[in-house]
């Protein structure tokens, strides 16, 4: 293999920002599906749970574009949360979408997770200062946007 194709396999993987930040949220979501495993949650299920808690979605697909969910993803996602009784339609609504709601099983099982998710994100938090989150968290949102331009 000539010089130049090795360097190119060499270099690639290490400035390409797709592939750092699927490595990091790869890792990110495993540190806190582990933290939510009592729970019977996963990292993406415990985020709708919450966000469908919060009721500022008019639709299942507004949730997702807010979440940059795939539409087979977000379904795959949310079909065991159907089934445990923890989200419902609102029914009756008129037009294509239709709003989603937390169930009292759903608050139920939150009020169980959120001290594990808490738990799980002081321990991230401290290992970081205010300044590094911060600049962090804005690196994330300016990373998101450039690449949603």
């Amino acid at each position: 293999m000539q010089v130049l194709e090795k360097s190119l396999f060499a270099n690639i993987p290490k400035r390409c920002l797709a592939v750092r930040t699927a490595m990091t949220a790869r890792m990110i979501s495993k540190y806190y599906d582990h933290a939510l495993r009592d729970t019977g949650l996963t990292n993406t299920q415990f985020s709708l749970l919450i966000a469908t808690g919060a009721g500022e979605f008019p639709s299942m697909a507004a949730l997702g574009d807010l979440l940059c969910i795939d539409r087979s993803t977000l379904s795959r996602n949310f079909k065991p949360l159907f089934e445990a009784g923890y989200v419902e339609r609102e029914l009756g609504q008129k037009g294509r979408a239709i709003p989603l709601r937390l169930t009292s099983l759903g608050l139920t099982k939150l009020r169980e997770a959120i001290p594990k998710w808490e738990a799980a994100q002081n321990e991230l938090e401290h290992k970081f200062s205010s300044d590094e989150l911060s600049s962090g968290k804005g690196f994330l949102r300016a990373l998101r946007n450039a690449a949603n331009d």
